[in-house]
């Protein structure tokens, strides 16, 4: 199992809008499709800003949709943690770290 990209990141102006929504693709190092993919979220450090994860189907290949919903936070860092996992892939979980950078204006 593979997720691309596996960094994904974000960058927003305090009060400014809302950065795009970003699509991982999570594809099967086989080409046979694997179903049961799981997505886990772990709230990164501060835990100030809310998040959109969703994932298409629960079958491989699939894409996670994510987005942070939030300008009015602290000028900062924020982390998101993803853990994605299928019983039937012999390499998960796959850890993708989401970072969403918050400047002033």
């Amino acid at each position: 199992m593979a997720v691309s990209p596996s960094a994904p990141s974000f960058v927003a102006v305090r009060g400014g809008p809302l950065p795009p929504e970003q699509t991982l693709e999570v594809q099967s190092s086989t080409d046979v499709p694997i179903k049961g993919v799981n997505v886990g979220v772990e709230d990164g450090n501060p835990p100030d800003v809310m998040w959109s994860v969703r994932v298409s189907n629960n079958a491989m290949p699939t894409a996670i949709y994510v987005q942070p919903l939030s300008t009015d936070a602290p000028a900062g860092t924020y982390r998101l943690r993803l853990h994605v996992a299928s019983d039937r892939a012999a390499n998960g979980p796959v850890i993708v770290d989401v970072v969403y950078r918050l400047a002033e204006q």
